[in-house]
């Protein structure tokens, strides 16, 4: 019974993890039990929790996200995702300010 609400927090620069294989979104069938933190999906995730702590890594991905729409050269479909990954990380951004309100 112990095992199975033991959890170990794993630490993150864009949220903290409560890693359960059976939620995880990172996870994949033949993927090891540890999360996969390049697949994170911390906006998404049911283990993620994320807090003040946070919010700078994430004002940085909005910083980055902008800086990449202003290439000149990038086609429609690069356009749409970085609009769409940009309103992700703002959404993010105003719940932990929301949070805190």
């Amino acid at each position: 019974m112990l095992k199975a609400s033991a959890r170990t927090l794993h630490i993150g620069t864009l949220n903290d993890c409560y890693y359960q294989p059976e939620t995880a979104l990172c996870r994949t069938p033949s993927g090891e039990d540890r999360p996969l933190l390049n697949s994170c999906r911390p906006d998404r995730c049911g283990n993620s929790t994320i807090t003040t702590r946070h919010r700078s890594g994430w004002e940085a991905a909005r910083g980055d996200t902008e800086r990449a729409l202003a290439f000149v050269g990038l086609s429609d479909l690069q356009r749409t995702a970085l609009r769409g990954h940009l309103n992700d990380v703002t959404k993010v951004i105003e719940g932990i300010d929301c949070a805190n309100d």
